[in-house]
């Protein structure tokens, strides 16, 4: 699951970027926070024109990141979707398998993220695929 914002490759005013910093120092992995909660990282900086963020449920459990409750970060993902006017939220469960169901609307999308963190935490339900786009 991944967030595309085309917008600068600076923090905007909805998210802040730091680097992961481990008990050995920093490193060159660069986190996304909306406050204090981490959203993903950064996957791939553009030539400032936008970021693309691998948000959470796509990141390595084992790694000791500072990971937000489930609501957390439902709440912040959220908040960014409704905040970016220029965020693309796009989540495939089976990598060009599943047909890509495209949402327009705000409220389809509280719906399926709920399955997608729900899914995330314990490995129950479905998992959609689907990208949102606010028109």
């Amino acid at each position: 699951m991944h967030v595309e914002l085309r917008k600068h490759a600076t923090a905007t005013e909805t998210i802040s970027i730091k680097p992961f910093v481990t008990p050995f120092g920093e490193t060159d992995e660069l986190l996304c926070y909306v406050g204090e909660t981490l959203l993903g990282k950064i996957m791939e900086c553009g030539d400032g024109e936008g970021k693309v963020i691998a948000l959470l449920p796509t990141l390595d459990r084992k790694r000791a990141y500072p990971w937000p409750s489930a609501d957390m970060f439902l709440q912040a993902l959220l908040h960014v979707l409704r905040s970016e006017s220029n965020a693309v939220l796009s989540c495939e469960r089976d990598t060009d398998q599943d047909k890509v169901l495209p949402l327009t609307g705000y409220h389809d999308v509280t719906t399926v993220l709920t399955q997608v963190v729900k899914f995330s935490k314990d490995g129950t339900g479905t998992c959609p695929t689907f990208l949102y786009q606010k028109l």
